[in-house]
């Protein structure tokens, strides 16, 4: 137990919920989060736990010991931010000793006249916090709520020295907002710490009675969190908090969640409603922007990839997603928004090239069209998706040429490339990618029927999944097609892959006019000849 909490144990009282006055005796998670705490931390949370209470009484008995001290603490609203105003002055009411003398007492800020400490409760957004140029303790509470976070918290993190205390913390409320993307970062080691707290180890979140009797109800999902080891009371205290809440069980696991990614679950209602997603440390990160299936690639497996092109400015991301073609599995992610499509062209050629010459259809639309010209300069165009061949090069300019690569995604087509998405990674596809897994989760359909990410939300990897997908068959096919025209069916697919890289310098010796490889004496090339599977 640290100091502070010594503290707080010996001096402050506070209102129970019944409204009577007791000694603050910190929790079962509270008393976790006090041993655990590394001075940069994040709390996801299940509601009512007392981890806005514990960091105020926290605040108040640090400027009581030490001098010197700035705290700033933040919530999303005025209310919220009287509220926690209320319960300090409270606690300093109550005090189990001569009470604190005080030189301000204001609505935001107290200054205490022995130590010169400060505690500043201010509303993010405000332009006021009411400090100097050095904070030594943040506290930001339901961050989830923010309206933007990001621009608030990158000023105020330069205002807190290495020695001082950042801590945020929130309910879930959605994903691939700013609070979930820094969870999941300081779950990946990334600076910070994520603590995730459910509710189970709450005495008050049970009710008792009698086991026997108690049916498991299927469509509150009962059999399978008493399977997780909650008990009879706790899930007779989880049918009552299901029932207030009018039986919406989405909204009871965003407010009491008992996983992680119960806590972060879409708000609305996801166009991916069954996802299979396997979590394994064979899934590794090389560096900020790339992970990779370990052991892959393997020479005797064939791959398929799609890619989703931003402009590389820091918004929209630059997506390359690379699966095994026959098994589905994923094995390959690459996510960058500040790489430009050029760059990204040639980072995309040599991770196609590692993975066994990959077939890639990249999504066409605005940047993709750069990103394609300059794809088909240094990678094979038999490996890049073609779903419309011209009829002749001489009678096309370059735009007419470039447009025959990748996929267009109008409303219609981007129907349809979901839809294939949709259909296999419910059937065929494994995803080890929590950032796939969580964007899937945020992919929603509109009050006006368009699909999309969530506000706040990125969909780039769904889209090149999507892509993926969508010429997934056709890859297939291709690779049938190579077999069947070398008259060896039943072939693996490493004898297969080696006949494609033969089928496929032919015809990209054609395209660029090249001398026909010296296969055979007097044959003529016939395009016509040449098995091209429609996507159809």
């Amino acid at each position: 137990m640290t100091p502070e909490a010594l503290l707080i144990q010996s001096l402050l009282r506070i209102p129970s919920k019944d409204g009577q006055d007791v000694d603050f005796v910190l929790n079962h998670d509270q008393q976790l989060f006090d041993e655990a705490q590394t001075g940069r931390d994040i709390i996801a949370k299940y509601r009512q736990g007392g981890f806005s209470t514990y960091p105020l009484a926290r605040a108040l008995v640090r400027c009581l010991a030490y001098r010197n001290r700035r705290h700033v603490i933040l919530a999303h609203n005025t209310d919220t931010s009287q509220k926690l105003l209320s319960r300090i002055h409270y606690m300093i009411k109550h005090i189990k000793c001569e009470p604190p003398d005080l030189r301000y007492a204001t609505q935001k800020l107290l200054v205490f006249n022995k130590t010169d400490s400060s505690i500043f409760i201010g509303t993010a957004g405000s332009d006021d916090y009411g400090v100097g140029d050095t904070i030594t303790d943040l506290h930001c509470s339901e961050v989830s709520r923010w309206a933007n976070p990001q621009a608030l918290l990158s000023g105020l993190f330069q205002a807190v020295p290495p020695t001082g205390n950042i801590l945020l913390e929130s309910t879930g409320r959605g994903v691939g907002n700013w609070f979930h993307q820094a969870s999941m970062n300081a779950l990946n080691g990334l600076g910070y710490k994520l603590h995730f707290f459910n509710w189970l180890n709450t005495p008050e979140y049970m009710i008792p009675g009698e086991d026997k009797g108690f049916d498991l109800d299927e469509g509150l999902e009962e059999p399978k969190y008493f399977g997780m080891g909650l008990t009879i009371p706790q899930l007779r205290w989880r049918r009552q908090k299901i029932a207030e809440l009018n039986y919406d069980l989405r909204l009871f696991r965003e407010n009491y969640p008992v996983t992680l990614d119960e806590c972060f679950q879409a708000t609305g209602f996801s166009v991916f409603k069954v996802v299979n997603f396997e979590l394994t440390n064979d899934w590794v990160n090389e560096d900020p922007w790339t992970w990779r299936l370990r052991d892959h690639p393997k020479p005797e497996v064939a791959y398929v990839a799609g890619a989703d092109v931003g402009a590389g400015v820091g918004q929209d991301y630059s997506v390359l997603t690379i699966f095994a073609t026959e098994s589905g599995e994923q094995v390959y992610e690459y996510r960058n928004n500040m790489i430009e499509p050029d760059q990204f062209a040639a980072k995309a050629m040599r991770a196609l090239t590692e993975f066994n010459t990959a077939y890639c259809n990249p999504e066409r639309n605005n940047h993709g069209i750069l990103f394609v010209k300059d794809l088909l300069r240094m990678y094979p165009p038999g490996r890049i998706h073609r779903p419309h061949r011209g009829k002749g090069r001489a009678t096309y300019s370059e735009i007419s040429r470039l447009s025959e690569y990748g996929t267009y995604t109008t409303d219609i087509v981007k129907n349809m490339a979901v839809g294939a998405l949709q259909q296999q990674i419910r059937e065929e596809l494994t995803i080890h990618s929590r950032q796939l897994r969580d964007e899937l989760g945020s992919y929603v359909e509109n009050e006006r029927g368009q699909l999309g990410a969530e506000r706040g939300c990125y969909d780039d990897l769904v889209m090149a999944t999507a892509m993926m997908a969508f010429c997934r068959p056709h890859a297939l096919l291709v690779e049938g097609s190579i077999l069947a025209s070398a008259g060896e069916r039943g072939r693996r697919t490493n004898e297969i892959f080696e006949a494609s890289q033969a089928f496929m310098e032919l015809i990209n010796r054609h395209e660029r006019g090249d001398d026909p490889l010296p296969i055979s004496d007097n044959v003529e090339w016939d395009e016509h000849a040449i098995a091209w599977p429609s996507l159809a």
